[in-house]
């Protein structure tokens, strides 16, 4: 029996690189796409590079269908410039991904965020929370949505509210009990490893894993 073939976008970001970290280490994983706007400095051999502008979807060709479409792709609106290019990216690109999934007859899995809903005022967590609608309502044949808490790693690029939280965040974890454990920090290898262990169990529908559940799953 042939291993799976899976299809990432997103996959130069933190959880991105987890991912395919993780993935190019599973003998199931026969081989990765890896969706870039840029050519990649390094590939493993099971990757291969799907080089796209982010703007034709129409126009990504694969040689073979995924089982497996992964979305890690997510920006802040400090580095988008703007909550327009933020939606772009955190939102229609996503949506566009979920609809290839349905295209392909595939697996989703999609990070989003903790406290996601499109009813509160609040902006980032309103966007995450119509994606989350969106692809819902694609009725896919499986579907993970990851909503993790403070993402833990090393970053390309340093973020001071980013590093001033994760001092915070770990210097209060021991109090985050009970109903609060969901908003303990999670690292990203955390977060790819519970996202690609919810893909293999294959449950029909949709997979909503809250960031206590990422830590269970890394237990």
């Amino acid at each position: 029996m042939s291993g799976k073939t899976v299809f990432v976008a997103g996959g130069t970001g933190l959880i991105g690189q987890a991912v395919r970290k993780q993935l190019a280490a599973d003998s199931s994983i026969e081989k990765v796409f890896v969706l870039s706007r840029r050519k990649l400095d390094s590939l493993h051999a099971k990757e291969q590079l799907i080089e796209f502008d982010f703007e034709n979807w129409h126009q990504i060709q694969l040689d073979q269908t995924p089982d497996w479409v992964i979305c890690t792709l997510g920006t802040t609106i400090k580095k988008a410039g703007s909550q327009a290019a933020f939606t772009k990216v955190d939102d229609e690109y996503v949506r566009h991904l979920a609809d290839l999934a349905a295209k392909w007859n595939s697996s989703f899995g999609v990070i989003s965020s903790i406290g996601a809903t499109a009813n509160t005022s609040n902006f980032y967590l309103r966007t995450k929370g119509e994606m989350e609608q969106y692809v819902q309502s694609l009725n896919l044949k499986q579907m993970v949505i990851l909503r993790p808490s403070l993402l833990l790693g090393d970053r390309e690029e340093f973020r001071l509210g980013e590093k001033v939280g994760e001092v915070l965040s770990k210097l209060l974890s021991p109090l985050l009990f009970g109903s609060l454990k969901k908003y303990k920090p999670v690292y990203d290898r955390e977060v790819a490893h519970a996202l690609i262990a919810k893909l293999k169990a294959a449950q029909p529908g949709v997979d909503i894993v809250e960031s206590d559940q990422i830590k269970a799953l890394n237990q």
